[in-house]
């Protein structure tokens, strides 16, 4: 929707009819005309800003260019290690590493025996 022109002729009446001289009143809408024009945006204004963001919109993915990945990740997601399976591995190494040492030191009894 386009906005309302600025209406210079009504504002000058508005603020004679308030009190303004002549002269004030129409530095004063001069002054607030010059500020709308500067600070508004127009649409050629815009227009950068439009072809930026079409061209940004088209560089990205969507949810369905992403599905594959959103797979890919899962079934690597379901291969990994847990902490419960690493606390388990853990557990059961240290068994296995007590059970050499034991057997190790026994062997190293019967040698001693035997020697």
């Amino acid at each position: 929707m386009v906005p309302p022109a600025f209406d210079t002729h009504r504002a000058v009446k508005s603020l004679t009819v308030a009190g303004f001289s002549d002269s004030q009143a129409e530095a004063v809408v001069e002054t607030v005309g010059t500020a709308i024009d500067e600070t508004l945006a127009t649409k050629a204004d815009l227009e950068p800003i439009r072809s930026d963001l079409d061209r940004v919109k088209s560089t990205m993915a969507t949810k369905a260019d992403l599905e594959p990945i959103r797979s890919d990740l899962d079934g690597v997601m379901s291969t990994m290690a847990t902490k419960t399976d690493l606390a388990a591995f853990e557990q059961r190494m240290t068994i296995k590493f007590g059970a050499m040492a034991f057997a190790g030191m026994s062997l190293l009894a019967v040698l001693q025996k035997v020697l």
